[in-house]
């Protein structure tokens, strides 16, 4: 069983992290009871990618497709006690086995996102679930930035890279680019 004074230790080392008793509380219910405990005790995914609706719904399929094979977290569903989202996030990734990077386009945090994790302890752990989208053909209407879609790239060079198209009878799913995921990375 992990250690909520551990977890709250460990956090303390990110920049501007402070911690009240009530915090130690909720991490302890969270590890007995919660996300948090499912992340740290156990083989664990962490499923990232963007929160609108349509997204959000996707990265809930993509978690309930890993879900049979090992315990797959959103970090949005983890006990909010960090200041920053970025400790958070550092927690998580030093806690999962595996991240699960769904990118549909480069809006939010992705970038800063993949920077940290194409950090060498992180790059081995890290897949990629990227959208194509088979109608662009203007550069300008790209739905990735030259920053993330070369880090991307690169990912695709240690074969950590899926793709994926929505309503496209001859590309792959989404569901076959978890199923992709599960085959190749979760071996726990």
């Amino acid at each position: 069983m992990a250690d909520p004074g551990a977890i709250l230790d460990r956090s303390s080392e990110y920049p501007g992290e402070e911690f009240t008793n009530e915090d130690f509380e909720a991490v302890q219910d969270a590890i007995h009871g919660g996300r948090l405990g499912d992340v740290v005790d156990r083989p664990s995914a962490l499923v990232l990618g963007s929160y609108d609706d349509a997204e959000r719904q996707r990265l809930d399929e993509v978690r309930a497709g890993l879900d049979d094979h090992i315990e797959a977290v959103i970090m949005d569903e983890v006990l909010e006690v960090w200041t920053y989202w970025t400790s958070k996030f550092k927690l998580l990734v030093a806690n999962s086995d595996l991240v699960v990077g769904v990118y549909e386009h480069s809006d939010g945090g992705h970038e800063w996102e993949a920077g940290y994790l194409d950090a060498r302890p992180h790059r081995e752990q890290t897949v990629v679930l990227r959208r194509n989208y088979p109608d662009v053909d203007a550069p300008e209407d790209e739905p990735f930035d030259a920053m993330l879609a070369h880090w991307i790239e690169t990912m695709r060079y240690v074969d950590s890279v899926y793709d994926w198209t929505l309503e496209a009878d001859d590309a792959p799913s989404l569901d076959d680019a978890v199923g992709a995921v599960v085959a190749n990375h979760v071996d726990f």
